[in-house]
């Protein structure tokens, strides 16, 4: 299988596609760079610049988010090319198994979505320090600088979870067209499903139970008790580091007892989780007719 591991970096380094994403992950983590750059901060706090880039960062573990989403096209058609021009039948003739093709292919997408993700971060951070512009830490809060920390590698787990998930769709879709379509209807619907679901469990079980002049405090303690639940579940975990405001659980101070409970949950599902759709998708796959 290492052989089989070399080969996929090797196909993955001459691949012009993929260069072509990475050149443009570049261009846009540059481009957001001379937008924070280019604030005019005189008239205001001097952080405020700082407080941008990190907003900017945040917001990048999204799973809609801009350089992610071309991260996942560009993993999703190299996978898909694998099979259209009939890459993984030569591989099965060579005496490798699908279940190393499987985990192989795996190894490579993730690879290549943490290089991506962390191109785009470096450019932002690099090029920010070299225009005097750091990631805003709030020195009067304790452990901001550990807890931003700790919110960004949440992200990066959140984001190889939904890398595995589309290495599953790109290798059991046998059309690149197909494929391409699930990948972004996943990126983007999951969020729009979580939100219409919270929306939902919200009304049925707080909005519509409760009188909000009169039992105001009751129908937050409800919701608190609700999202709680909801913590458990990965696509309201990629919701709230998409509307992390409004949710009334805390994933600014992982150092509170709350926060705590939370990092818990979202490590303990997403171990779960990726052991599910890897072991899951290998065993599916190996079952798959390639003919």
């Amino acid at each position: 299988m290492a052989k089989l591991i070399r080969l996929e970096f090797a196909r993955l380094l001459k691949d012009k596609m993929i260069l072509a994403v990475l050149i443009i992950i570049a261009v846009i983590a540059i481009v957001n760079w001379a937008f924070v750059a280019g604030i005019d901060a005189e008239w205001m706090e001097p952080e405020y610049r700082d407080m941008i880039l990190r907003d900017t960062i945040s917001s990048s573990f999204q799973l809609s988010s801009t350089p992610y989403i071309i991260v996942a096209l560009g993993t999703i058609v190299f996978i898909a090319k694998d099979i259209n021009h009939g890459t993984i039948r030569n591989k099965l003739i060579a005496g490798y198994s699908k279940l190393e093709i499987y985990f192989s292919t795996l190894l490579t997408a993730a690879v290549f979505t943490l290089v991506g993700m962390l191109l785009f971060h470096g450019i932002l951070i690099g090029f920010g320090a070299i225009s005097g512009i750091a990631v805003y830490i709030d020195t009067s809060v304790a452990n901001d600088g550990n807890n931003l920390l700790i919110y960004c590698a949440i992200g990066y787990l959140l984001i190889m979870v939904a890398a595995s998930m589309i290495v599953f769709i790109g290798l059991m879709v046998k059309n690149m067209a197909g494929a391409i379509i699930l990948t972004i209807v996943f990126l983007t619907f999951v969020l729009v499903l979580a939100l219409l679901l919270e929306g939902l469990l919200e009304f049925q079980l707080i909005y519509a139970r409760y009188d909000l002049f009169t039992q105001a405090q009751e129908a937050e303690d409800a919701r608190r008790r609700l999202h709680e639940v909801l913590d458990y579940f990965y696509i309201f975990q990629a919701l709230k580091y998409s509307t992390s405001l409004f949710n009334p659980t805390d994933i600014t101070n992982f150092y509170s007892t709350e926060g705590q409970a939370y990092l818990a949950k979202v490590l303990s599902t997403n171990a779960g989780l990726l052991a599910l759709l890897n072991v899951g998708g290998a065993f599916l796959f190996s079952r798959t007719d390639l003919k």
